[in-house]
C-alpha cells in the first residue's frame, strides 16, 4: 500500500525539468511581445513627431507670408 502511494505521489509530481523548460518559453514569448510593443511605440512618437515638425513648419511659413504681406505694405 505504501509503495502504491510513493508510486503514486511520484506520477503525480511534476518534472522540474520540464517546468524550467515551460517557463523559459513563457519568458521568451513574453520578450517578444515586450519588443513589439516597443517597436510600435516608437514608431507612433516618430510619427508625431514628424506630425508636429510639419505643422510647425507650416505655422512658420503663414508668420512668413503674414511678415512679407506687412513688409510690402509697409505696415512692419
Amino acid at each position: 500500500m505504501i509503495r502504491a502511494n510513493l508510486n503514486d505521489m511520484i506520477d503525480r509530481a511534476e518534472d522540474p525539468e520540464k517546468m524550467i523548460k515551460q517557463v523559459i518559453l513563457d519568458m521568451e514569448n513574453q520578450y517578444l511581445q515586450v519588443k513589439t510593443q516597443v517597436a510600435v511605440s516608437i514608431g507612433g512618437i516618430s510619427t508625431c513627431w514628424r506630425r508636429s515638425g510639419r505643422e510647425n513648419e507650416d505655422t512658420g511659413n503663414d508668420w512668413m507670408r503674414k511678415a512679407e504681406r506687412a513688409v510690402d505694405k509697409s505696415e512692419d
